[in-house]
């Protein structure tokens, strides 16, 4: 079976950065991405899609923008992932430009307040080269592959 990655982010404001970061990951590491594309307004079909999304992962990334730390769809995707025993770290996406050229600003991890640690990592869509190493070696550990 493929091993395959939850992607967790603002729905309101980091679409496009999103489906950007999506992109480049699938060029550079080929992973079966899971990520949901629209925002719930019932609780039932969120928790249910969520639950299903998460079936099969290993890791949960999180993409980090300005307002992902306020999000209660992102805390709820994080806690699931916690309770699957996925592994869990954080791409900080303030750098990437959204679908009119803007930047945001840096946002804080989520579950911070609540006590939860994980590693996170800057992201430059313009420049991930450098920044590719550092976020590969995680990232491949969870998935169980070789780089």
């Amino acid at each position: 079976m493929a091993r395959e990655i939850y992607i967790s982010y603002d729905r309101k404001s980091d679409l496009w950065r999103a489906h950007v970061f999506v992109q480049q990951v699938r060029r550079l590491f080929r992973p079966r991405i899971n990520i949901a594309r629209t925002d719930w307004d019932k609780y039932e079909t969120a928790t249910a899609e969520i639950r299903e999304l998460l079936m099969n992962t290993v890791v949960t990334v999180v993409l980090i923008g300005s307002e992902t730390a306020e999000r209660p769809w992102i805390s709820f995707e994080l806690k699931q992932s916690i309770e699957r025993g996925n592994g869990i770290f954080g791409i900080y996406i303030h750098g990437m430009q959204d679908h009119n050229g803007g930047l945001c600003h840096r946002g804080r991890r989520p579950l911070d307040d609540e006590g939860f640690d994980y590693p996170a990592y800057d992201w430059d869509q313009n420049h991930c080269c450098p920044k590719q190493r550092e976020i590969e070696k995680p990232l491949l550990n969870s998935l169980n592959l070789r780089g």
